[in-house]
């Protein structure tokens, strides 16, 4: 990262990735300065998508592809990660000021209300000229705008409650409601 940030010294690095969720501690030790958002889903929405994905993937170089054995894998990878992450926020390693917190439903919601929020939790200034770049952007862009990613909760071979009881805790703790009928 500080070879591409060599010729942008002052500028912030944006980056997005779930796969952090299980090392945020040594993360957030590594950058000092580093300020993180944590986006949140319901969990069942997120194995349904996650599964349909990679599983698109998969059948472009196989017909062997079984959603359910995906589902699994996937389900009980998330719950590590996700009751890691309750952990975390209960032992006070995710400082404010730090680290901020939006969810899904609340982005498609409100994205730029969110976005906010978040920069304000974070203490950065969000310019009106940004704030409303973001808003031209989204309503330029509705979400089926390049159609709808649709899937089955059925394809991963789980019980869906099941699934809500062993998510409930990352559920509670972060005010997530159940997506999935």
């Amino acid at each position: 990262m500080q070879i591409l940030q060599r010729k942008m010294p002052t500028q912030k690095w944006v980056l997005k990735s779930p796969v952090h969720l299980h090392n945020l501690p040594v993360l957030l030790d590594t950058y000092p300065d580093a300020q993180l958002v944590i986006t949140h889903r319901d969990p069942l929405a997120i194995l349904g998508s996650v599964t349909s994905l990679i599983a698109t993937l998969r059948w472009a170089h196989s017909d062997d592809v079984d959603t359910a054995v995906i589902g699994r894998y996937h389900a009980d990878l998330y719950l590590g990660d996700l009751d890691g992450l309750v952990d975390l926020q209960d032992e006070g390693v995710l400082p404010s000021g730090r680290v901020a917190h939006g969810s899904f439903a609340d982005f498609n919601a409100d994205g730029v209300g969110v976005v906010a929020r978040i920069y304000d939790e974070l203490g950065i200034d969000l310019p009106d000229d940004v704030r409303a770049a973001m808003t031209a952007a989204l309503a330029g862009s509705p979400r089926e705008k390049h159609g709808d990613h649709t899937w089955s909760f059925d394809w991963l071979g789980l019980d869906a409650d099941e699934q809500r009881d062993r998510f409930s805790r990352y559920c509670m703790t972060f005010g997530l409601t159940d997506s999935i009928n």
